[in-house]
């Protein structure tokens, strides 16, 4: 329940539930490493957000400046979009 807000408005919302969804994403890859490195081959590397850039999120190594060898683009506009029946413009 969000009190005080319209349902015409929830679109509204987008960025930050994008932001949490993100942060979200993050924290479980990271937290489920054993499951997607059981071996430790990537144990220099870690999932980390990239906000407002393509990708959302990567899974890149500590140091600055490192190359990425995974993106994730994340789309969560859809649950509050405004259009009555999502067109999925990207296939």
């Amino acid at each position: 329940m969000i009190e005080g807000l319209r349902a015409p408005d929830l679109h509204t919302l987008n960025s930050p539930l994008g932001a949490v969804i993100e942060d979200q994403v993050v924290e479980t890859l990271n937290a489920i490493r054993s499951v997607w490195d059981p071996e430790r081959q990537y144990s220099t590397y870690a999932f980390r957000r990239q906000p407002q850039t393509f990708p959302d999120v990567l899974l890149a190594e500590g140091r600055p400046g490192s190359t990425a060898i995974l993106g994730i683009e994340l789309k969560g506009w859809y649950l509050l979009a405004k259009e009555a029946v999502p067109t999925f413009r990207m296939q």
